[in-house]
């Protein structure tokens, strides 16, 4: 992107509900952060009212720990579904293109 900031491009949107999202989150920053793609890339991560309290401790302390200004967690106080889940993750997001990562599908590693 010869150094040019071009605003956020990609909004990586992943609803999460009783799952450990730290292992992840981890990888998935780091990765970005040393391809030099983080500037243009936000991670969107959602509780959709995990039942799971002390994972959602977990991952609401790990994500503020992290400090990152592209990366944001919420947790919703009702259940959505997956479908709502996903319209208002696509609502959120704020880049031209958004990936949605779901708890099935597995990470790729992102090459040029």
């Amino acid at each position: 992107m010869n150094g040019q900031d071009y605003g956020t491009l990609l909004s990586v949107c992943i609803p999460v509900y009783n799952w450990d999202i730290r292992p992840f989150a981890q990888r998935l920053t780091e990765e970005l952060e040393s391809e030099g793609r983080g500037k243009n890339v936000e991670i969107i991560i959602m509780d959709d009212a995990s039942l799971a309290q002390d994972l959602k401790v977990l991952n609401r302390e790990f994500i503020s720990a992290m400090k990152l200004e592209n990366l944001k967690y919420e947790e919703l106080e009702e259940n959505r579904g997956r479908t709502r889940m996903r319209n208002l993750l696509g609502e959120r997001a704020g880049g031209s293109i958004s990936y949605f990562r779901m708890q099935t599908s597995c990470p790729i590693h992102i090459t040029s």
